[in-house]
């Protein structure tokens, strides 16, 4: 049986958060991110550039 306890989910805002864009140098996927140890979603190349 899985279940997920979502009672801390309603307790975090993330409405001032900023998501930044970052474009992979290894495949070209854009995507959007946060945080300081970002990988590229398609390939999971660290190698990215910041397009905002």
């Amino acid at each position: 049986m899985c279940f997920v306890d979502s009672s801390t989910a309603d307790s975090v805002d993330m409405s001032g958060t900023a998501m930044s864009g970052y474009e992979c140098n290894a495949c070209g996927n854009k995507f959007k991110g946060m945080g300081s140890k970002l990988s590229c979603p398609t390939c999971q190349s660290t190698d990215l550039k910041k397009t905002d």
